[in-house]
């Protein structure tokens, strides 16, 4: 039945690679990671911002009780409208919605390095954090992937975001309240914006293993 209640993760590892950082930061994958004096500074913000960061999420499966070319409707009476995101979902029989947020520590630190004219360390700190979040809904998704094997269903490898393509922002709203994001202290602006601001959604497409190859093809991936 629906409205159901969602799933919550109240303490997601964050383990982000160096070199995921370093990427996010503009370098080439193939640059090395700089040594001395540099290096040392970078690997010293890379660890306060792990320090900082409270990583937490959300998740909850809903199934698709209709999937027409521009409209999504889910049961309990949600209906997203976006012609990409049904391309997206075709094939799925059920949608999974997930949140994360790295929590309001690391954004101050980031404020704080930028009043304090530490452009660069504000730099790697945000850096650390966007992939934090990224890396905790990988984290869900795959919480939900062995989840739904004993169902013979799997997780798509791609995932959706309101603001991307024809996904209006406003569809924040709707995830934002059946995930419950208000008890992970992630609220929700006038303009669709999440606070704290390293705080993130997404929609992935859940469908039977027989049919992950041929619709894996098909799916589109936001950008964080």
């Amino acid at each position: 039945m629906f409205p159901a209640d969602p799933d919550f993760f109240p303490s997601i590892p964050a383990a982000v690679p160096e070199a995921r950082v370093w990427k996010r930061l503009g370098r080439r994958r193939n640059t090395e990671f700089p040594g001395g004096e540099q290096g040392k500074a970078i690997r010293d913000a890379l660890g306060e911002a792990f320090s900082l960061m409270d990583l937490r999420g959300a998740g909850l499966t809903v199934p698709i009780l209709s999937l027409d070319p521009s409209e999504i409707r889910l049961a309990g009476g949600t209906v997203f409208r976006s012609a990409g995101l049904a391309r997206f979902l075709r094939g799925s029989d059920a949608l999974l919605l997930m949140g994360a947020t790295a929590g309001r520590e690391i954004m101050d630190a980031i404020g704080k390095a930028v009043e304090e004219g530490r452009m660069a360390r504000a730099s790697v700190l945000d850096a650390a954090a966007s992939e934090a979040v990224d890396g905790a809904l990988d984290w869900i998704t795959g919480f939900y992937r062995r989840k739904l094997l004993r169902e013979m269903k799997t997780v798509t490898k791609r995932r959706f975001s309101a603001g991307y393509g024809d996904f209006a922002l406003e569809n924040q709203e709707a995830i934002h309240r059946l995930l419950g994001l208000g008890r992970l202290s992630v609220e929700l602006t006038e303009s669709f914006m999440l606070l704290p601001e390293k705080s993130v959604t997404a929609v992935a497409g859940i469908l039977k293993i027989e049919n992950r190859e041929t619709s894996s093809d098909e799916t589109e991936k936001s950008h964080s």
